[in-house]
């Protein structure tokens, strides 16, 4: 069963160490999507977004990006390992125009 499946997961220690990182980092996370979701994005004019992101992502640790011709950003982080690739992906570009507002308003849980 799928949920028998999902318990032994997440009752590895690398797992559980890793789960433990993401719930202590949660805030510092949250901050930095609110920051990227406030840079305009508009379609075809998401430069200033792509350039925000290609600096968080060398702060990483991360240096083999690329742009490629329909400027989309591409970053590859080589694994340690022989096992499986995975991959992210999202549109950086917004339904908003240029001058729209896009300062977050938290209320209550985002």
């Amino acid at each position: 069963m799928i949920g028998d499946t999902v318990q032994r997961i997440l009752q590895d220690n690398q797992v559980k160490r890793a789960m433990d990182f993401l719930k202590a980092d949660d805030e510092t996370t949250l901050n930095e999507q609110l920051e990227i979701v406030q840079i305009p994005s508009p379609t075809f004019e998401e430069a200033e977004r792509r350039a925000s992101l290609v600096e968080r992502i060398k702060r990483y640790g991360i240096n083999d990006i690329e742009i490629d011709e329909a400027g989309n950003l591409v970053a590859t982080r080589k694994g340690s390992d022989h096992g499986p690739n995975i991959v992210i992906s999202s549109h950086m570009d917004t339904v908003f125009d240029r001058d729209t507002d896009l300062t977050v308003k938290k209320d209550g849980n985002i």
